[in-house]
């Protein structure tokens, strides 16, 4: 579901919903602003596994 699809869904559940709204799939870094102003309670992403690799250097250092 589109964000603006969501964000309808959750209001016509109301505030008074007992349940728990999760937005999930590819939900992209730009996207993921509109699925949190939608209404639901938590973003699940997949989208970092559909990126392309990334080099990632970890450094660690004395406290």
């Amino acid at each position: 579901m589109a964000p603006d699809a969501v964000a309808a869904t959750m209001r016509a559940l109301g505030p008074d919903w007992p349940g728990e709204a999760l937005a999930a799939g590819p939900i992209t870094e730009g996207a993921a602003p509109a699925y949190a102003k939608s209404g639901v309670h938590a973003l699940v992403s997949s989208a970092p596994y559909h990126a392309l690799p990334a080099e990632i250097d970890v450094v660690f250092e004395p406290g």
